[in-house]
């Protein structure tokens, strides 16, 4: 009895460099890495020195069907999120976006939609403030929807065509700065 396997290197960690935004989409169970991403940081945060108070910026877009009902780690990433606004963490500075799909009757709300919502400030942290994606969860839809969605984002605030925004988003990739762990 064999079993086949391999090892290869993950490129789905955070940047060595605590100064740059990272923006986290995870709908569902993709959000299982981010929440030790969020970790790692509210970690280092806590132990900067203070000569290297550089803020440490991250945005997690978390969507699931009910806000009451399968939303993850909710009291540990609003709590965090409270406590960032007040000014309460240190160096982090994190954000939570949610997006609910079937919450009481309301529209259906996806995380390419609060992507889209947040545009401005998604095409600044990559394109002008060198920050990091990562993409984590459905690859049949939605990480095809969000890659959609940020080359879209691309060709409304950067002011290019769609051939020179997906070769601006292919670009991320290739620098190691559009990660997907999908399945």
């Amino acid at each position: 009895f064999h079993v086949a396997m391999y090892i290869r290197t993950s490129h789905f960690h955070l940047p060595a460099d605590l100064a740059k935004p990272v923006i986290m989409v995870g709908p569902g169970t993709g959000v299982a890495p981010f929440r030790g991403f969020v970790r790692e940081r509210a970690y280092q945060a806590q132990t900067a020195q203070p000569k290297s108070t550089a803020p440490m910026r991250l945005t997690l877009f978390y969507g699931c069907r009910h806000p009451n009902q399968d939303f993850l780690f909710r009291d540990e990433f609003t709590a965090l999120a409270a406590q960032s606004a007040a000014g309460e963490t240190g160096a982090l500075q994190f954000a939570l976006v949610t997006a609910f799909s079937r919450h009481d009757g309301a529209p259906k709300v996806y995380v390419q939609d609060r992507l889209r919502q947040h545009g401005a400030d998604v095409y600044a942290q990559l394109a002008q403030q060198g920050g990091h994606l990562y993409v984590c969860g459905d690859a049949s839809r939605m990480a095809q929807d969000v890659m959609k969605t940020v080359v879209a984002i691309y060709v409304q605030y950067g002011g290019m065509d769609e051939d020179a925004a997906r070769l601006a988003v292919r670009q991320l990739k290739a620098d190691g700065r559009y990660a997907e762990d999908t399945w």
